[in-house]
């Protein structure tokens, strides 16, 4: 029975969601600031799903504030910080035996772990 309310609760919140964009604002009198808006949030958004999980020998953990990222590969990749409810870091290149770290950015920041570049 629980299973089925929740099963009920998630359907019904996936139609409220659906439903909040199926508005009938035209082009002449949609704002293009919210369609540039909601473009830019749908690219990141994209771009994150693309992303390649980093390799399984960077090793990665969160301490305090901080995430870090240990690269005990035999060669340097490129890769991430990515945070929940925050701007993910930028692109690094982190070479064999090194450790980097990130600070979290913002107070409800979530450290989701690291992606390949």
């Amino acid at each position: 029975m629980r299973s089925l309310k929740r099963g009920l609760a998630l359907t019904a919140a996936v139609a409220a969601l659906g439903a909040g964009t199926l508005g009938t604002a035209s082009a002449a009198t949609a704002n293009p600031a919210d369609s540039k808006a909601r473009t830019a949030t749908t690219s990141r958004v994209a771009d994150e799903i693309r992303l390649p999980a980093a390799p399984g020998c960077i090793s990665a953990w969160r301490s305090g504030n901080k995430a870090y990222a240990y690269n005990g590969c035999d060669g340097q990749h490129r890769i991430k910080f990515i945070w929940a409810f925050a701007p993910d870091s930028n692109c690094f290149t982190i070479r064999p035996g090194e450790t980097w770290s990130h600070t979290k950015p913002s107070g409800i920041a979530r450290f989701d772990g690291l992606r390949s570049c």
